[in-house]
């Protein structure tokens, strides 16, 4: 016994030997030597592979090949690849340098199939590859497979010419294989999920499978044969059997039968996507499912086998967790083929609610020329909702009774272009959710539906305190445009606009009320074609907010619409302390709305009447405003008759404003206005032209007649800091016709001014002003100082911002002036010449300044003196001189009348006194 053990135990050391010695020789360099070509060489291209070795513990009694880290790259991507590879060769043959293959572990595969737009794919070349490599088979390799194992397998599938993709995810399989005449595989396997998306949609996401079957392979006759198998979909279990054929041909033939039955119709739930299982999570379901089906025929690129399938449920049951009924009694008798879909009978119900569905789908497989033609009818107490379907109480309320019985039919591929008969009603329905204010209740419906009208004979709802009706009907409703021909009724309390839509953002609060009735005719997607025929009244109606310069109050009028035309009739309201009250007529109102130019505008025909009118409440004009102010009318012609008791505007008051008004998208006109102010009288034309929102143009023709120069030139001063309203008093009339450009500053561009015109002071008096003052120093006259003027009048012109002065005449008693020259508007620089006419009464007073012989030569005629000045410098400190060139020139004259010698020294002997002043 002792001389056995001995002998066996020598044994097993020569063996264990061996085997170390094997290892140590079959080292990993000298097996990928062995391995490496051989692949390469079955594969006709260079493959990577990090390592291989062999194992024996893993595979014993067999020896393993295990290959780690092979993938075959591709140019831009890689073919395939697998983490590792485990081959079990049986031993023995292996001693005497034969490879037996009898098992395979494959463990994380990957591997992608990309079909280009061309049609190529990129395995084209590999096959192209393999078939030139292929050489007489002098390999001692043989495989008996016995087992596969497949772990964490992935395919990627890329149809780039068919835009379709889909990914199949975590696949594991278990195949015990016995080969005799045929090849019987028994398989286990599982797909962590199946996404599958063709052109931009997805279609599935995620879908978990498993199949377990036992089948035989016929290699010789291309026979597939399914002995018995179970296909699972999520929790739906299919019995499989059946034969694939020919599939080397060009069609493959198909003849498969599959069958499930269970007592929980419910498993059908777990066909629903995984994003949506949540919602079902807990649901309780019971009922008789029957699902069977044959599949029968070629399949090919233009070919579908013939199928057939039968649906059955009876006494069907769901219940939510959340919900306190269920839905149940639910009956299903459906059977399908290439042909048609019979939906013999589907019914269900709900507490009191019913609904039931019959009808036909011909040509399923072709949505071209698929039709449908179905039967319903539903009947579904609202407030019964919550308890078969969770309805949060705090979310939502329901209440009422709808019901529907009608027809449909029409084509799969235009289903929103159905022909529709039936009835459906609401009666006392109710809703409210937490995102509405006031619940909308009383709600009645009553309708009727046809291939192409929804009639409603009854519809209406109150939601707080408002109140909406309406009859008529929509012409193709479920068309791609639909036609209203709606009477609709409604009377709004504005109030509770706040309550539905938030004017925060305007910081404005509305009330008051608006009532309309009005008939809607026309396209529902073309607010421009819809004819609008009816009135609505607004009364008490107010507007208060911060974003108004004042608020609004008291607003009450009617809009009577007819077609494209609408009145305005009555209407009245207040805005601060201003009072508006409009009549009229406007045309083409939906034009109003448009771009300018793009349709014909608006046309309005109004009265506009006011007594009061306080423009300075709308208008800071203190505040500094850096934004440019942008003038853009709307798409509008009006022609407005205005008469308007009183106005303010920058603290002026005018009053008894009358006149005609127009305007159209780049004008505005005012013909034959007239208006009191500064205790006389405006008239005029005026033009505003929009040439640009950031720049216009003003054009004014009118005059001013027995206005108070000294309130008119406190507002509008002539230049200069010195204010003219100070020295100056009369009644002040004029004829101007003005022209300028307005920057988006709404200042004048004085650049552009261009103005002329005449004006006149009746009963003027001038006192204390700096040139009367320069001219009673240069004439040592102090009654020059103060001046009660008989006369005043004068013709000026503005261009380039610079005031010209012509004929300026102004007489007080027995002494005169005329003045001409120019004043700069902007920096008050003036350059005059003036002459004074004296009487002959007041030449010894010019002794000190002329001498007899002087004055005598600037006397005319009648006696009179006319004494040339010249006033230089600015309007706040005139310089007053004799214009002693000019008096030069006329004394040289009257000496050389008087045939005096040596004319020039004498004259410049005259002027020497005018010189030294």
């Amino acid at each position: 016994m002792k001389i056995l053990l001995r002998t066996i135990l020598v044994l097993f050391l020569i063996i264990l030997l061996s085997i170390v010695g094997l290892f140590l020789y079959l080292n990993d360099d000298r097996v990928r030597a062995m391995v490496v070509p051989q692949i390469e060489e079955a594969l006709g291209r260079e493959v990577q592979l990090d390592r291989v070795s062999f194992a024996i513990f893993r595979t014993f009694p067999n020896v393993g090949l295990v290959m780690e880290g092979f993938s075959i790259p591709e140019q831009d991507d890689t073919l395939a690849s697998f983490r590792e590879l485990v081959v079990s060769v049986k031993f023995w043959p292996l001693l005497d340098g034969n490879f037996e293959v009898n098992s395979l572990d494959l463990i994380g595969a990957q591997l992608a199939y990309v079909i280009f737009p061309d049609g190529s794919t990129n395995m084209d070349t590999f096959f192209e590859d393999a078939d030139s490599t292929v050489t007489a088979d002098t390999s001692t390799t043989r495989i008996d497979l016995n087992s596969i194992t497949i772990t964490d397998a992935t395919i990627h599938y890329i149809d780039m010419q068919g835009d379709m993709s889909a990914v199949f995810r975590d696949l594991d399989a278990e195949m015990d294989i016995e080969i005799v005449d045929n090849i019987v595989v028994e398989m286990k396997s599982t797909l962590g999920g199946l996404s599958m998306t063709s052109a931009g949609t997805e279609y599935l996401t995620d879908l978990p499978l498993s199949l377990d079957q036992t089948f035989t392979l016929e290699t010789e006759n291309e026979v597939f044969t399914i002995a018995e198998g179970r296909f699972l979909i999520r929790g739906l279990a299919l019995n499989l059997s059946g034969t694939i054929r020919d599939w080397s041909q060009e069609n493959l033939m198909l003849d498969l039968q599959f069958a499930s039955s269970s007592d929980n119709f419910g498993t059908l739930l777990e066909l629903i996507p995984d994003e949506y299982q949540a919602e079902l999570e807990g649901i309780d379901s019971r009922g008789a499912l029957q699902l069977s089906g044959t599949v029968n025929g070629a399949y090919g690129d233009s070919l579908t086998p013939d199928f057939e399938v039968v649906l059955a449920v009876q006494d069907g049951f769901l219940k939510h967790p959340d919900a306190q009924k269920p839905i149940e009694d639910v009956q299903i008798d459906l059977t399908a083929n290439n042909e048609r879909v019979q939906i013999n009978s589907f019914s269900a119900k709900a507490d009191a609610n019913t609904i039931s569905l019959s009808g036909l789908i011909t040509d399923p497989l072709d949505s071209k020329i698929s039709t449908f033609d179905l039967i319903t009818d539903a009947l579904v107490d609202l407030s019964t909702v919550k308890e078969f379907y969770p309805i949060s109480a705090d979310t939502m309320e329901l209440r009422g009774l709808f019901r529907f019985n009608g027809t449909a039919k029409g084509e799969i591929d235009a289903f929103e272009n159905a022909r529709v008969n039936g009835q459906l009603t609401l009666n006392d329905g109710y809703l409210r959710h937490s995102s509405f204010p006031h619940p909308i209740e009383n709600i009645q419906l009553n309708s009727e539906l046809t291939a192409t009208e929804f009639k409603i004979l009854k519809s209406s709802f109150i939601s707080g305190t408002n109140t909406f009706e309406s009859t008529g009907s929509i012409q193709d409703y479920m068309g791609e445009i639909p036609n209203l021909n709606l009477l609709i009724k409604t009377t709004l309390n504005l109030d509770e606009i706040e309550d539905y839509y938030s004017l925060e953002e305007y910081l404005i609060e509305v009330a008051g009320k608006m009532q309309a009735d009005l008939t809607l005719r026309g396209p529902i997607d073309d607010f421009n074609k819809i004819n609008f025929v009816g009135t609505t009244r607004f009364w008490d109606v107010s507007v208060l907010g911060d974003s108004l310069p004042a608020p609004i109050t008291g607003v009450n009028g009617n809009l009577n619409f007819s077609n494209n035309q609408v009145d305005l009739s009555n209407y009245t309201m207040q805005m601060g302390d201003s009072d508006f009250a409009i009549d009229g007529r406007m045309t083409n109102w939906k034009n109003l709305f448009e771009e300018p130019g793009s349709v014909t505008p608006a046309s309005l025909n109004a009265t506009y009447k006011a007594k009061k009118l306080n423009i300075d409440e709308f208008v800071d004009w203190d505040e500094e405003n850096t934004e440019p102010v942008l003038i853009k009318l709307p798409n509008l012609v009006s022609q407005l008759n205005i008469n308007i008791d009183s106005v303010m505007i920058m603290g002026i008051p005018i009053g008894q404003i009358t006149g005609q008004g127009s305007t159209d998208p780049k004008f505005i006109r005012t013909n034959n206005a007239t208006a009191q102010l500064y205790g006389g009288k405006a008239v005029g034309n005026f033009v505003w032209e929009i040439y640009q929102p950031e720049y216009t143009f003003m054009h004014f023709v009118g005059g001013l007649e027995n206005v108070r120069a000294e309130e008119f030139f406190k507002t509008f001063q002539m230049g200069g800091k010195s204010k003219i309203a100070s020295y100056l008093s009369g009644g002040f009339n004029a004829k101007v016709d003005y022209k300028s450009g307005v920057g988006s500053n709404f200042t004048a561009d004085a650049t552009t001014i261009v103005a002329n015109g005449t004006f006149g002071i009746d009963r003027a008096r001038l006192r204390d002003h700096p040139t009367q003052k320069g001219i009673s120093t240069l004439l040592k006259m102090p009654e020059f100082n103060d001046l009660s003027m008989d006369t005043w009048t004068a013709n000026f012109t503005i261009n380039n911002g610079v005031m010209s002065l012509t004929n300026m005449n102004l007489t007080s008693k027995d002494i005169g002036m005329t003045i001409s020259g120019t004043q700069n508007l902007s920096t008050g620089e003036l350059d005059y010449d003036l002459q004074l006419q004296l009487p002959e009464r007041l030449g010894t007073r010019l002794a000190g300044i002329l001498s007899t012989d002087a004055v005598n030569a600037l006397k005319d005629d009648d006696g009179i003196i006319i004494l040339p000045l010249a006033a230089t410098g600015n309007v706040d400190n005139p310089r007053v001189s004799i214009d002693s060139e000019v008096v030069e020139r006329i004394v040289t004259e009257y000496l050389r009348k008087r045939g005096t010698d040596k004319l020039e020294d004498a004259a410049k002997r005259l002027l020497e006194g005018i010189r030294g002043n």
